[in-house]
């Protein structure tokens, strides 16, 4: 009983109106809850709690537009393909794990959709952790994004997402790539800890919103007499600047910042 309260709570917290300076997130609608549990292995499987999806993919699968899939704490070896507009919810970002088993496909792929919120994971171990493709008002919101190839991925026309108080470390050759988008795309990079990637971000042909980041190479780090200047993430094109001007000088708790 005590875990399916605890569901509940976290679906609450999770799904209520946020608002961060200068950006107001999405106000998702609320539709069924489809529960998740790698534990219910012998069925039967029908997303109620009592009796919910062993597989991530299944609960996303049942669900219609504006539905939250919630996902209990366990290890899910999978590679989500996401086209609706589901909001998927982890019961915590540090045991919830969707591990996408080797670098040959992405981790949670998220195609054509509007509205899409992914909170509360560890996505791990993909080529892209998280690709958004062709998508708009995305919330990726308090996951810890590690040990990919790219950690997020916004490409293919994809704009007004929001990429906020998440910890992107260890992706081997970039911890968010943006490309393929228009040049004003109004994608937003808020509140993230990036930390022992590759490169931390690259930006091809096009300006994106950044603010507050904690970057792990900014200069003001090791020089606090440079604390005054932004950090520029690298971009692809010379006439376009990519600046976060209040970057932070100490990592955020992923999940505690409102």
């Amino acid at each position: 009983m005590l875990k399916k309260e605890l569901a509940v709570v976290v679906i609450v917290l999770v799904l209520g109106i946020s608002v961060i300076p200068g950006v107001i997130s999405n106000n998702p609608s609320f539709g069924t809850t489809i529960y998740v549990d790698d534990n219910n292995t012998e069925g039967p499987w029908d997303g109620s709690q009592e009796h919910p999806y062993q597989f991530i993919q299944g609960g996303i699968n049942a669900a219609n537009n504006g539905d939250t899939v919630f996902v209990s704490g366990g290890f899910y070896n999978e590679h989500l393909v996401i086209k609706k507009n589901v909001h998927l919810i982890g019961e915590n970002n540090n045991e919830t794990i969707i591990d996408g088993g080797g670098w040959s496909y992405n981790t949670i792929s998220i195609l054509n959709c509007t509205s899409v919120n992914i909170s509360g994971f560890t996505i791990q171990d993909g080529f892209d952790g998280i690709l958004v493709s062709m998508s708009r008002d995305v919330m990726i919101k308090n996951n810890l994004i590690k040990d990919n190839v790219a950690g997020i991925a916004v490409r293919w026309n994809s704009n007004n997402n929001i990429i906020y108080n998440n910890e992107i470390t260890g992706n081997k050759n970039i911890g968010v790539l943006v490309d393929y988008v228009k040049k004003d795309n109004n994608n937003s990079f808020l509140a993230n800890n990036f930390i022992d990637n590759g490169m931390n971000a690259v930006v091809y042909v096009a300006k994106c919103y950044w603010n507050d980041n904690f970057w792990d190479d900014w200069i003001g780090l090791e020089f606090p007499f440079f604390s005054f200047l932004p950090y520029q993430v690298s971009t692809m094109w010379f006439l376009l600047f990519n600046f976060d001007w209040h970057p932070a000088k100490e990592p955020f708790d992923v999940g505690e910042c409102v």
